[in-house]
């Protein structure tokens, strides 16, 4: 499981493929903004993204979180729930939290995320600073149930979820659980049903530049009903933000 603030490492994605093409009984469940605060990072994550396969394997899944407003049954605004977490968890015994990124600024250097030899050597030394911190199971089951709980509790709150049902693995799997609570989110949407299907912040994720192209692209948003988007960058936040700007000169 991967929750984070942006995903365009290609190392962590080619390792991810590697372990999915490795291993048949592996499932991936990735969540992401899908409009990152820094705009290279739609384009450079939505390429990753869509070049390894991930978007499309049978064993992977990766969604976005929304959050609703209603009204008499009736969803009247919605907005994209930013996610800045670092967490990654495998197997309910090994955990990762922290500060760093799954980029190049974080993990090797800025340069790592450019694809032009030019800007990949202009930004090569430039490097955050990150703290993270890793729970291993190992003999300990102390330790084993602290990754477990977070687990539950983050997936309760995304899927809507009481945690007490998140415990053991169904058996089709855990994607399936979520595949299944963003179709019905997806459904609540296009039929504007707030009291019987919208549960949790699930949603597909989506490529598409914009969050009003995102809703349209899963065939939400194009009712005379629809909910306002209170997130909705324009053009300048999308392509070319001055805090993209910003952070690549200073």
């Amino acid at each position: 499981y991967i929750e984070h603030q942006s995903l365009s490492s290609r190392r962590v994605v080619a390792a991810l493929t590697n372990a999915l093409d490795a291993n048949p009984a592996l499932e991936l469940i990735v969540v992401l903004n899908q409009n990152p605060d820094v705009t290279a990072y739609r384009r450079w994550q939505n390429d990753r993204l869509s070049r390894s396969g991930l978007l499309s394997h049978p064993r992977a899944g990766v969604f976005s979180l929304w959050s609703t407003e209603s009204t008499r049954g009736r969803i009247t605004a919605a907005s994209q729930v930013f996610v800045h977490s670092k967490v990654l968890i495998a197997d309910d015994s090994w955990c990762m939290i922290g500060s760093a990124n799954l980029d190049g600024v974080s993990l090797q250097c800025y340069g790592e995320d450019f694809a032009g030899p030019v800007a990949r050597r202009l930004f090569r030394s430039i490097r955050n600073f990150d703290l993270n911190a890793v729970i291993r199971d190992g003999s300990d089951r102390a330790k084993a149930a602290v990754t477990c709980s977070l687990r539950r509790k983050l997936w309760a709150e995304h899927l809507g979820m009481n945690a007490g049902a998140l415990g053991e693995r169904p058996s089709k799997g855990w994607l399936s659980v979520w595949r299944k609570r963003a179709e019905r989110n997806v459904m609540a949407f296009r039929e504007n049903d707030a009291n019987h299907r919208f549960r949790g912040f699930v949603l597909p994720y989506s490529t598409r530049a914009t969050p009003r192209h995102q809703l349209a692209e899963l065939g939400a948003g194009q009712r005379d009903d629809s909910p306002e988007i209170r997130f909705n960058p324009g053009w300048m936040e999308v392509y070319l933000s001055p805090n993209w700007v910003r952070n690549m000169f200073l």
